[in-house]
């Protein structure tokens, strides 16, 4: 139908052209009393335009049949009507253009037509299919979604329209109305949200919105704070509404999980939005999806990566699996592993050490969504620091039952040095304490060995170096301490020292010091230097003859510079020799003459438990002293005694506090 005619269109009847007459159109616009209108005598005519000029009033019914030569009738056409369409809009500006139309057909001539109209609008660029209803709903309302016009409004043009299988097109009159787009476009539904491989860059891809007037759309991340979600920033327009995804250039996706939502915004600048507007989006959550943010741990002992991830939730047919990928040293990425739909989380053992590995998991949709990646996870494989230095610096002796051990190392925080002592009965190293590295302790690490009985031989000891994985990787060489042995000779008031040598010096030894202290002093008087050769010193003590005779060493050797860039000194046990006391009693005393104070005389004397009693012939005391320096002169009471034989007891003690008693007699002569 075009303006207020109706074009007719029919297929010639199977006939002899010969035998034809006429074509003889009839038609009714109340579908009763029908009334022959037309004569067409051309077989081949199969168009006639029937300018009634009342078409857009109503519907009109048609039918036709042909004529022979000898005036019969041919069986009449099915009956049709133009399709007259009824729209609103047209005295006002409506949000929603609602149509009917009568139908094409009569419930006789059903099977003549395809089954179905064609609803088809125009606003100024073509007609488009907008939808289609079945034979029998003859109505049809849509909302308008575009703008043109003055206010936001625009004029829209509809049709209806029939195919038939022969080719034939039957046409509503076409109607127009005055609309304004007054609601927001749908939200799409997002397809996948990933994480570029390359820049760790969240990408947002989307299918288009259903709306034929959309010209860009919007992209919102989104913050989710507990049932709440709230747009935190636009993240840029598209500028083309076949641009259907979107990279975030500013991402944080290696760092967290990023929520994205897509708002279309159309022809009139309306646009979806987070919150639904007036209820075109009942749940933008549903419209909303977030990245997988992929996070690794590693296990330094064991060189094992384990890999976890959020699970991909966006898809509505679900996730099928996911790849795990991993690239070593920047080489491609190969599949390591996979797991179910379930799945997130993934480890992998026995990695190279100094290798950079980074990782990636793939979501796999169940439906035909595209990958969804997650961020890139990178990890150095180090394994834990380890000291490359197994040395025991110095073997040292605190005390007659205790010997310090040194270690030297070069780092490697919460590695063990593990201290061991050889035994001989197993002929084997048997650990006698751990300990621990912390960086305060700088670069020596000691244990101190207590022994359950003084020191008598050297002791030999290593150290094994343990990493923080508790394994055993490096022992040193043994060193061993040294052993000093001190005898007195008092016949010639000396002292011979012999020693052992120190063992097992990076350095070697320089040469040895010897230090000599008196009874319950610590040696601290250097006393000779000795080259590195010599293990034995001779110390004459004649000229301390006035002092105890108990005399004490120790041995100091010096390390001679190593190749570590320092020397140590590693000291012996202290022995003591002592020399026997010197002691003279005299065996009379003179009143008034030479000798007249009986007291005793030596050297190498203890005097700190000195004591001298004398005693009369019967026995009795009359005269005691525990001052060395103080002896009897022959008086008891204050007054001399009788001229005769008297006798003593004297009790003293050596250097090394062993007492000694004398007993004998003195005679005492009165002079005066």
């Amino acid at each position: 139908m075009i303006n207020d005619d109706v074009n007719i269109f029919w297929t010639k009847p199977e006939v002899e052209p010969s035998n034809f007459s006429h074509y003889e159109l009839v038609f009714s616009i109340t579908n009763t009393n029908f009334v022959s209108f037309e004569i067409i005598a051309d077989y081949n005519t199969e168009f006639f335009n029937h300018a009634i000029g009342t078409a857009d009033n109503g519907p009109i019914y048609y039918f036709m049949r042909s004529v022979n030569t000898a005036g019969e009738f041919s069986v009449h056409s099915d009956t049709l009507s133009s399709i007259f369409l009824n729209l609103n809009g047209q005295a006002f500006i409506a949000p929603l253009a609602e149509m009917n139309w009568n139908p094409l057909y009569s419930e006789s001539a059903i099977d003549t037509a395809d089954g179905y109209y064609s609803i088809q609008q125009d606003y100024g660029i073509g007609w488009n299919e907008t939808d289609t209803t079945g034979f029998g709903n003859e109505s049809h309302s849509e909302l308008i979604n575009v703008c043109h016009g003055d206010n936001d409004s625009v004029l829209v043009y509809y049709r209806i329209q029939v195919p038939h299988p022969t080719g034939c097109v039957s046409t509503s009159f076409v109607r127009s109305g005055k609309y304004q787009d007054v609601n927001p476009p749908s939200l799409p539904q997002i397809e996948t949200v990933s994480v570029d491989t390359a820049t760790n860059n969240a990408v947002v891809c989307w299918y288009a919105s259903p709306e034929g007037d959309i010209q860009n759309y919007m992209i919102q991340e989104i913050a989710i704070n507990g049932l709440d979600t709230i747009p935190i920033a636009t993240l840029g327009n598209t500028t083309d509404p076949n641009e259907l995804s979107f990279e975030h250039l500013n991402s944080n996706a290696n760092e967290e999980i990023e929520f994205f939502i897509v708002i279309p915004r159309d022809s009139c600048i309306h646009s979806g939005n987070t919150f639904g507007n007036t209820g075109a989006i009942p749940n933008p959550t549903n419209f909303m999806a977030g990245t997988m943010f992929l996070q690794s741990e590693l296990d330094r002992c064991e060189r094992r990566v384990t890999l976890t991830w959020n699970p991909y939730v966006h898809w509505d047919e679900g996730v099928l699996g996911y790849e795990i990928l991993a690239s070593e040293n920047g080489s491609d990425y190969l599949l390591v592993g996979t797991r179910g739909p379930n799945g997130n989380e993934f480890s992998i053992a026995n990695l190279n050490i100094d290798s950079q590995y980074c990782f990636l998991v793939k979501a796999i949709s169940n439906g035909n969504q595209k990958d969804s990646f997650t961020n890139s996870a990178c990890i150095e494989i180090e394994y834990p620091d380890r000291s490359d230095i197994a040395y025991v610096s110095s073997v040292t002796v605190l005390d007659d039952r205790a010997i310090e051990i040194t270690a030297y190392h070069n780092g490697g925080e919460g590695m063990k040095y593990d201290f061991q002592k050889y035994d001989p009965s197993f002929n084997d190293y048997f650990s006698i304490g751990t300990v621990t590295y912390d960086p305060f302790m700088g670069p020596d690490v000691s244990f101190v060995d207590n022994l359950n009985a003084p020191i008598n031989t050297a002791l030999r000891y290593r150290v094994s170096l343990i990493d923080s994985c508790d394994v055993s990787y490096s022992n040193s060489i043994d060193a061993r301490n040294i052993i000093l042995r001190v005898v007195a000779n008092s016949n010639e008031s000396e002292n011979n020292l012999v020693w052992t040598k120190y063992v097992n010096w990076d350095g070697d030894v320089q040469g040895y010091n010897i230090y000599r202290g008196n009874r319950g002093e610590s040696p601290t008087d250097l006393i000779a230097s000795l080259p590195f050769w010599r293990t034995d010193y001779t110390d004459d003590v004649s000229e301390f003859i006035d002092i105890q005779g108990e005399f004490c060493y120790y041995v100091e050797a010096i390390e001679s510079p190593n190749t570590f860039g320092f020397a140590k000194n590693s000291f012996s046990n202290q022995d003591c020799g002592t020399q026997k006391p010197i002691f003279w009693i005299p065996n009379a005393i003179v009143m008034g003459g030479v000798n007249e104070e009986f007291k005793p005389s030596g050297g190498f004397l203890n005097i700190e438990n000195y004591s001298l009693q004398i005693y009369n012939r019967w026995g009795q005391e009359i005269f005691e002293s525990t001052d060395f320096n103080v002896g009897w002169k022959g008086l008891y009471s204050g007054e001399p005694v009788p001229q005769g034989v008297y006798f003593y007891y004297i009790r003293y003690q050596g250097g090394d506090g062993t007492v000694f008693e004398q007993r004998g007699d003195v005679y005492f002569i009165n002079g005066l």
